[in-house]
């Protein structure tokens, strides 16, 4: 659609009116002429191929018979409507512009708000990312993020994830992707030869090599040239008979041949896929990557994580990322590309994303004199997206380090045991020879297989090096009460940073379930922390199931819409009627969809806490937040 943004404004005036409007009003609020604005009303009209704009005798108006919103969506530069919306939109102009502070009347401007709509969207965007520990601070016209580099990223990565309408890639995609290759067949052969050789591969770390080898065997299938630069052949023992199991399945299924280059790269992936240590300065790294590509690839790491707040350094990321950016440099540089049907897709539902490989992308032509088609920025854009997905996905394991000698690969063979045996609740971060090499970095548990002098926060866990399954249940127990001390401590802080004083009541005379939940909306919605839907959506999940459970009732949201995540307590000596129940503790948890990974570990800890009687009596025999707090505290074992 072809309307320039003065067009646009015209709707956007009119849209926001409630009357008709004259051509001389519109003339003043877009400082053109009367005549000016006839003309674009006509050009609108005309683009649109229908009466989007009525005129009249009073002056001009919107159709109500045509959708205004689902037309102005079909334009490249629409403008955002939603809360959501707009609120993306002001976090990615500042990463995008590399700012650390925007204009309030630009925004006015660009958001087609008045200044006074643009500092209440302020206020709600934080009561939204509160969670992240950052504050939007304005004065003197200007609005800044506020907070540590930590917190920053936090949100960044909330934003992404969310931002996303899928996941960055899936099989689904992939089939999309590589028409011509049975991609099913291809994850059950990579499983399966894992698995027979005894090696653990997570999901998201599988993602990533599938891909991989899906270039590479579409370079083959297409005939295509790869055998132009040099590289170096290297094996490790441990890796050998898998690899060169892999590799031969999928010549034999697939029919294609692999030079030496390729098995070089497959190996490389594989080093990284079976969580075998593999960092950029890795000796045979350097000899098949080349140093350049090594040092564009930290350079980029480094720019991303101070113009973008992505943290990608990681092992899991560069390696392979180095292995893609020189395929591609050398596919560019022969005018050959792969196709990826995904990138319209992923451009509009993963924009932050797409902007940062558009970043490496221009940084590329510029440097190589190289042409990139849009097809191979998206594929960069799934990695890094497909990155992303791995750190949230890991955020809810056990970091975990290993100090151990590297004699005949021992560090590497326990290293993927304890991988096998707990790789659902654990993730082997690092894989050290001597202590002083985790200095600066921080762990939930450091395997070892002698005394460690200073765990720092982490706890050690002493293990022989041989015969692991043998002290499997000593593990387990070690593991599982690192976990619930990290899952209280987590509770304790979503707990103290959801419930205040202010949304406490104890020894309420309230009856019902029905006066407790209007009481508590009438509440937080003055307080512009729900939508006015709310309400609705709590007795929708009512109405599916009860959600009290003995003497205590946790009422939430069918969605996570609220506007900021809260928790509301109600609590009665005499007892409120819930349904066929009575209960003592009534908890109402708003969540908004940037908290909702919280929700059901928020959930089902609440639950597990007020399982016990005794608990539940002492909260109800607290009369003032300070007690409350304190019962809470006393309860939780740290």
């Amino acid at each position: 659609m072809g309307i320039n943004s003065k067009q646009k404004e015209i709707i956007f005036v009119l849209k926001s009116n409630n009357h008709p409007t004259k051509s001389s009003e519109l003339a003043k609020k877009l400082d053109v002429s009367s005549r000016t604005v006839i003309k674009y009303i006509s050009d609108i009209n005309s683009e649109l191929k229908k009466t989007v704009i009525i005129s009249s005798r009073d002056g001009y108006c919107l159709n109500s018979n045509i959708d205004i919103d689902s037309l102005l969506q079909m334009s490249d530069d629409f403008v955002p409507q939603s809360f959501d919306d707009r609120s993306f939109f002001v976090f990615r102009k500042m990463l995008t512009e590399h700012t650390d502070q925007l204009d309030i009347y630009d925004l006015c401007q660009e958001l087609f708000l008045s200044y006074s709509a643009v500092k209440n969207l302020i206020q709600k965007m934080n009561n939204r990312y509160g969670s992240a520990e950052v504050q939007i601070v304005c004065s003197r016209d200007k609005i800044k993020l506020v907070g540590n580099e930590k917190s920053k990223r936090k949100l960044i990565g909330l934003i992404i994830m969310n931002s996303s309408q899928n996941s960055y890639v899936n099989f689904a995609q992939l089939e999309k992707c590589f028409p011509d290759i049975e991609i099913d067949h291809l994850r059950k052969i990579i499983y399966s030869t894992f698995k027979n050789h005894d090696f653990y591969l997570n999901n998201y770390t599988a993602m990533n090599y599938i891909i991989h080898l899906l270039i590479i065997i579409n370079r083959k299938l297409i005939d295509e040239d790869t055998n132009t630069y040099p590289r170096y052949g290297w094996v490790s023992i441990d890796i050998n008979n898998l690899v060169f199991d892999l590799i031969s399945q999928l010549e034999n299924e697939f029919d294609v041949s692999f030079d030496e280059p390729e098995i070089n790269d497959i190996i490389v992936l594989t080093n990284i896929a079976a969580n075998y240590t593999l960092p950029l300065s890795n000796t045979e790294v350097k000899k098949i990557v080349g140093e350049d590509i090594i040092e564009l690839t930290k350079r980029y790491i480094k720019d991303i994580k101070q113009l973008y707040m992505i943290d990608l350094d990681t092992d899991a990321f560069s390696v392979p990322f180095c292995l893609h950016l020189k395929n591609l440099i050398y596919r560019a540089s022969q005018d050959k590309f792969v196709k990826n049907p995904l990138a319209d897709s992923i451009k509009q539902n993963s924009p932050l994303v797409f902007d940062v490989a558009i970043y490496i992308s221009l940084d590329l032509s510029k440097r190589y004199s190289l042409s990139l088609a849009e097809d191979e920025v998206a594929f960069l854009a799934m990695h890094i997206g497909a990155e992303v997905e791995r750190q949230n996905s890991n955020s809810s394991k056990l970091s975990a380090a290993l100090v151990c000698n590297s004699y005949s690969g021992l560090n590497q063979q326990i290293s993927n045991k304890l991988m096998l045996m707990f790789g659902d609740i654990i993730n082997i971060d690092k894989n050290v020879l001597d202590e002083n090499e985790l200095k600066g970095d921080e762990y939930d548990v450091i395997f070892a297989i002698n005394q460690i002098n200073d765990p720092g926060n982490a706890v050690p866990i002493l293990i022989s090096p041989f015969n692991l399954r043998s002290q499997s249940q000593y593990i387990e127990e070690a593991l599982n009460k690192r976990m619930k001390t990290i899952r209280n401590m987590d509770l304790k802080f979503n707990l103290h940073n959801y419930i205040s004083e202010d949304l406490f009541f104890p020894d309420s005379k309230l009856q019902n379930k029905d006066d407790v939940l209007s009481f508590l909306f009438d509440i937080l919605l003055q307080k512009q922390y729900i939508e006015k839907d709310f309400l609705e959506s709590v007795y929708r999940r009512e109405k599916a199931a009860t959600t009290a459970f003995k003497n205590i009732a946790i009422p939430h949201s069918m969605d996570m819409n609220a506007i900021k995540t809260c928790i509301s307590i109600v609590t009665s000596k005499n007892g409120i009627t819930w349904g066929d129940v009575t209960v003592n503790v009534v908890l109402l948890i708003a969540i908004n969809k940037f908290d909702k990974v919280l929700f059901k570990d928020l959930y089902e800890q609440t639950i597990e806490l007020f399982n016990e009687k005794s608990f539940i009596q002492e909260v109800v025999n607290c009369t003032s937040f300070e007690e409350f707090e304190d019962t809470l505290i006393s309860n939780l074992e740290l």
